[in-house]
């Protein structure tokens, strides 16, 4: 497993998007049969809720998605392609994650069921902006709340556990980039645990700005951005799209600390592009 490999995955999600858009449904099944698990039910009751669930989030996402896109509302980044980008990202850095813990044991990257600490994240990610309306938060966690709440009914209704509710709904309000430079600051004394909530949220935040930190598809994602930001802030559209908010972000918004992040090399793969922007002198 490698960056070029993530990296190619990513383009294969874009040769569909959007007319051959297979569906939300359809990445995670995939995501899913990639760490070894079979998408069709899981080992124990807390898990299977979790499977449940993530698959009607991503159900009820797709049945309202193609209307808002052909009304020209569904969010310009923050749209079903961010959702899989995300996802894949995750299933990355969970196979890495499990390479560094059984590096003595290859059989078990072949794991024929995840955790229940791999399912909360993957239930997290599917879900993350499920109510993103491509605004900007006015005041911490807004838009992340407002996710949160949508999604707490639903998660009771396929049975998940209150224990796995909680944990979830912690990890989305997490993923408001504001927390990202203390959660980082959070695990450099942690050894790294997918169960360690800590790590978990670190990891969730990595994988949801992996994409836009590649030198391939940060450009049209920063497009995208800026396209959703410019009815609410013009300014700061205008600013994401110069060489300087290109650095500003790989400076202090593309961070990745975790073991499968650092393994993967997506510290180098940043700081060779703050290399190159700084060489430019814009």
């Amino acid at each position: 497993m490698t960056r070029s490999e993530l990296v190619q995955t990513f383009a294969n999600l874009r040769e569909k998007w959007p007319q051959a858009w297979p569906g939300l449904n359809v990445v995670l099944d995939s995501a899913l049969r990639r760490l070894g698990q079979d998408p069709e039910k899981a080992s124990g009751p807390r898990s299977e809720a979790m499977r449940a669930c993530a698959f009607e989030v991503a159900r009820r996402i797709e049945a309202k998605a193609p209307a808002l896109a052909k009304r020209r509302t569904e969010p310009a980044y923050h749209n079903r392609l961010h959702f899989a980008d995300v996802l894949v990202a995750l299933t990355f850095l969970l196979l890495q994650a499990r390479e560094g813990r059984n590096s003595n044991h290859p059989a078990a990257l072949r794991a024929d069921t995840l955790s229940e600490a791999e399912w909360q994240t993957i239930l997290t990610v599917v879900a993350h902006d499920w109510q993103h309306p491509g605004a900007i938060n006015q005041f911490p966690t807004q838009i992340e709340s407002v996710t949160v709440s949508k999604l707490l009914p639903v998660m009771k209704k396929m049975g998940v556990n209150r224990q796995d509710q909680e944990v979830v709904a912690r990890l989305i309000l997490k993923t408001d980039p504001r927390f990202v430079k203390t959660s980082h600051e959070a695990i450099q004394s942690r050894a790294f645990d997918v169960a360690d909530e800590f790590c978990m949220t670190v990891m969730i935040q990595e994988a949801d700005i992996l994409a836009s930190a590649t030198a391939e598809m940060g450009p049209d994602l920063t497009q995208q951005l800026a396209q959703e930001w410019r009815p609410h802030s013009p300014q700061m559209a205008a600013q994401l799209l110069t060489p300087q908010g290109r650095l500003n972000f790989l400076k202090f918004g593309a961070m990745f600390s975790s073991a499968p992040s650092l393994s993967l090399g997506l510290d180098k793969m940043v700081n060779l592009q703050i290399k190159a922007l700084t060489a430019g002198s814009f």
